[in-house]
């Protein structure tokens, strides 16, 4: 087989057609199909079945296919490690990790980057896992920051790096927050600012495990700058993570975290990355920036007047 036709392979399956996978590639319909015939004649086997609406995988074809993704990403790394060798470059770092973690890591962990004269250029998603879990997987991304208990792929790294401490906070004249103690029943009634449609589920089992009503979301927004802005300016509550929430560190002036007893949530994240990818230098050195701040900060900042309690995961 000739590495050309499986590149030209994958890109047929992609579009299902020979006309438009051969102005995809900027080839001739006649030369793809003479590609293609010489792949199925190195592999003694019918690849694809023309059917009405294209062309169709057979089960051999499928079966090859899984095999052109992975080797796709092994040349994208290859040709990224060549590039480096031959530039001479700590190499580019693509990173995806959530709202408020990434303004708790990166800024600290580039800074590192920078000081030690790497000639480096990092690049953050920041986003839902969604977004950014899938582009780690087609080699889009080199790392992530997530809860490694979201990533179900055994074909990932886990390192471990802190515990995400998750409190309820209001405006600081919202008529909870003067409350010495406050119970999760409290909070029933009251409207929430949260950062998706996950969380909002996550706190919903919280309150139904305690057979309370569920709470009411008023705003979803993945950005934790903008939700702590709203709850500093209205009646919402929010939820946030201590210490990773750079956005309530720095608004935590205007909000106030309430006391809640038996609101009880703490996560684990980790740096995850595909087992045998290719780590530039650039990207093993961020990998030890970040543990590194993580280990500095992995207990949560004592907040004078809000003892809250964190000891396991909501259920």
């Amino acid at each position: 087989m000739e590495l050309r036709d499986i590149e030209y392979f994958g890109v047929i399956a992609e579009h299902k057609h020979l006309g438009r996978a051969a102005e995809a590639l900027g080839l001739s319909v006649p030369a793809l199909s003479k590609s293609l015939r010489r792949l199925e004649a190195a592999s003694a086997t019918k690849l694809f079945n023309r059917t009405p609406k294209g062309l169709k995988l057979t089960t051999e074809g499928d079966a090859l296919l899984s095999h052109v993704r992975g080797l796709r990403l092994s040349l994208r790394d290859i040709t990224r490690q060549l590039a480096d060798l031959r530039d001479g470059r700590a190499g580019d770092v693509r990173v995806g990790a959530p709202p408020g973690h990434a303004e708790y890591l990166m800024p600290v962990a580039c800074t590192a980057l920078c000081a030690a004269g790497a000639n480096v250029t990092v690049t953050v998603l920041v986003g839902s896992q969604d977004v950014w879990l899938p582009a780690l997987l087609q080699g889009e991304l080199d790392l992530v920051i997530t809860d490694p208990a979201l990533v179900n792929d055994r074909g990932l790294t886990c390192e471990p790096l802190y515990n995400d401490h998750v409190v309820a906070a209001s405006a600081l004249d919202h008529p909870l927050a003067g409350r010495r103690e406050l119970k999760l029943a409290d909070l029933v009634g009251e409207q929430w600012a949260l950062p998706n449609r996950r969380t909002h589920s996550q706190l919903c089992d919280m309150f139904r495990s305690r057979g309370l009503a569920t709470p009411q979301v008023a705003l979803l927004a993945n950005s934790a700058w903008l939700r702590w802005r709203t709850v500093a300016m209205s009646r919402l509550l929010g939820l946030y993570s201590v210490p990773a929430s750079s956005a309530f560190e720095e608004g935590r002036s205007q909000l106030k975290i309430l006391p809640v007893q038996d609101f009880v949530w703490t996560r684990s994240f980790a740096v995850v990355y595909r087992n045998s990818a290719y780590l530039s230098a650039a990207a093993r050195k961020l990998i030890d920036a970040v543990k590194k701040i993580a280990t500095a900060g992995s207990k949560p900042p004592h907040y004078v007047g809000n003892p809250v309690r964190r000891t396991s995961t909501p259920t």
